[in-house]
């Protein structure tokens, strides 16, 4: 009894971790300056500005097998207004590829654990892997869905990827605070933040359509329960499949202390 006890306190201790905390820069016309944080397990490192009406998030991927694995999976980034790790707002950009695993420059050689052999793999050019993305991302509020174009200025949110070489991937993501919380921009103090990549549980919505921000609704949004059969969307892919299980999936979350003036 006593050993059941203690594993039960262990398991809800690890559940109310903290989690690393790093304060935003401020954002200015110019742009933010290059102050970046650096995650050891995932070699990732990132950036998190605002000013006072948007949240920016801006992360580099320096690990080629890493960023093979994020544009063929896709990238699901997570924004938790409450400080916690919920996974009710998220973009998801690049939406999974269905066709990645019949391409040979988005594989990894077949062979045995540790066998694997550098020159046998095909040339891994990032900037011709950019250019053949899917044009839209997709962003969830609250079970309420959106596609966005990547290459539009219609929506308020922004995601964007470069290539810096081919062996470094840069991901940036502009959006309003409004898209974030009901709550007026000044009053928001905190931001949780997830990337995660090449998980199989990477959306877990807990609340329902029309609970999120700006009034449960989002002009040119579907609700989930209207996806396409199969649950795809124009590349993405939705939900878990344990055929598509990764090798090296990526989970980094921190939660970022706004910057709001001297």
């Amino acid at each position: 009894m006593v050993r059941w006890l203690i594993l039960i306190l262990a398991v809800l201790l690890n559940g109310c971790a903290s989690l690393p905390a790093v304060s935003s820069f401020p954002e200015t016309a110019s742009g933010q300056e290059e102050r970046f944080f650096y995650d050891e397990s995932s070699g990732i490192r990132y950036s998190v500005s605002n000013d006072d009406e948007r949240f920016i998030l801006r992360f580099t991927v320096p690990d080629e097998n890493m960023i093979r694995e994020m544009l063929r999976k896709g990238v699901y980034v997570y924004l938790d207004p409450s400080g916690k790790k919920k996974k009710d707002i998220y973009v998801n950009y690049p939406l999974k590829r269905e066709g990645a695993q019949k391409r040979p420059d988005m594989l990894m050689p077949a062979g045995k654990p540790g066998s694997f052999d550098e020159a046998k793999r095909p040339e891994f050019k990032l900037g011709e892997q950019l250019e053949s993305l899917p044009t839209e991302a997709l962003f969830c509020s609250y079970g309420l869905m959106e596609i966005m174009p990547v290459y539009s200025g219609r929506s308020s949110v922004k995601v964007s990827l470069r290539a810096i070489d081919d062996r470094q991937l840069a991901y940036e993501l502009i959006i309003p605070f409004k898209r974030i919380s009901d709550k007026p921009a000044g009053e928001i103090e905190t931001v949780t933040v997830g990337i995660l990549s090449g998980k199989t549980d990477m959306i877990q919505m807990s609340g329902g359509p029309g609970e999120g921000p700006g009034g449960g609704g989002m002009q040119g949004g579907m609700h989930g329960g209207d996806l396409p059969s199969g649950d795809r969307m124009q590349g993405g892919e939705f939900g878990g499949n344990r055929d598509n299980v990764v090798s090296n999936p990526v989970e980094l979350w921190f939660k970022v202390n706004l910057y709001r003036g001297e």
